[in-house]
């Protein structure tokens, strides 16, 4: 039996996606992602940040909407890299959130 290998996770952008040299069918990106936490009554921030392969249509759109800051959500699988200890994260999905715009939101805000 297989055992279960899933991973969600939403960040932003923090290095721009490039195509593999040795597939151009495949492109890698790094995403940060924060967690907020009260400690000794006081707010912490932990900070992560992962690598994010790529495949076929996900490797387009991510090369097409992949742009520092974006931000996104993604659904893959854990895999270590093929060249250290690292860990990545295979995507299965990604979905980029849509940009709100401030003054936008603020009118929106003011009207409810």
């Amino acid at each position: 039996m297989n055992n279960l290998n899933s991973m969600l996770i939403e960040g932003n952008i923090v290095v721009e996606p490039v195509l593999r040299t040795e597939n151009k069918n495949i492109c890698v990106f790094t995403i940060s992602s924060s967690r907020f936490f009260k400690s000794d009554d006081s707010m912490k921030e932990e900070i992560l940040q992962i690598d994010i392969e790529a495949e076929g249509g996900w490797c387009r759109m991510a090369l097409e909407k992949g742009k520092m800051g974006a931000e996104l959500r993604t659904v893959g699988r854990l895999k270590k890299a093929p060249d250290s200890e690292k860990i990545i994260i295979v995507a299965d999905h990604i979905e980029f959130r849509p940009k709100i715009k401030r003054s936008a939101q603020k009118e929106t805000t003011k009207n409810e």
